[in-house]
């Protein structure tokens, strides 16, 4: 079914927006901007379709995958971080936590997505390869271009170039996750994301305990 990224965008979100109406302000919060990474799943997948459309005559899937999804999703992901935090705050752990429940929201209508187009194939492996890798790519991608907006913020001379930078740096992360993974070495792809948040988990725990 062509619309059926659409359904399960609806699925996924309805119960979400329901309980946000009864949650606290925080939580409400993090469930408002797990929608919105919803939606922008939908958006993004249009984009995609349409620029492979565009140049269908020179690139394959796999070079689509590589070379076009990973920067109009990292940049489709950013905008509301970006927007927030010109608008409204540029608060560090703000930027972390909205950044985390975009990804998430991404995150999650993907893998659904490609579960139903692939349902005949599927399997508990593949379960745990796309939910520990792709959908833990996703939301790291997302998280570090919320931590390195609000580092360069307030350095108006530095936001614009280092936002840039932020930016390219997450999509050549997601692109090297989909070129591997995709190849002989599909097994160093599903390890690069496991790997990754190692650390900054760790930077996250040491933050916290000296917070307190």
């Amino acid at each position: 079914m062509d619309n059926m990224i659409y359904i399960l965008a609806i699925c996924i979100s309805a119960p979400l927006i329901l309980m946000a109406a009864l949650a606290d302000a925080k939580s409400r919060r993090l469930l408002s901007f797990m929608i919105l990474g919803i939606c922008i799943t939908v958006l993004a997948s249009e984009i995609n379709s349409l620029l492979a459309s565009a140049f269908a005559d020179t690139m394959d899937h796999f070079h689509v995958t590589i070379v076009i999804t990973p920067i109009t999703e990292e940049i489709l992901k950013a905008m509301p971080l970006l927007f927030t935090a010109i608008i409204f705050n540029d608060n560090r752990e703000l930027l972390f936590q909205r950044a985390m429940s975009i990804g998430l929201g991404f995150a999650i209508l993907e893998n659904t997505f490609i579960l139903i187009k692939n349902v005949e194939t599927v399997s508990l492996l593949w379960a745990m390869i796309r939910g520990f890798s792709s959908g833990l790519m996703h939301a790291l991608c997302t998280i570090s271009i919320g931590i390195g907006i609000s580092l360069v913020k307030r350095r108006r001379k530095l936001f614009v170039c280092s936002t840039f930078a932020w930016l390219m740096a997450a999509s050549i992360y997601h692109s090297m996750y989909n070129m591997l993974v995709q190849s002989d070495y599909w097994y160093v792809g599903v390890a690069i994301p496991a790997i990754s948040y190692i650390p900054i988990a760790i930077a996250i725990k040491k933050r916290k305990l000296n917070a307190t």
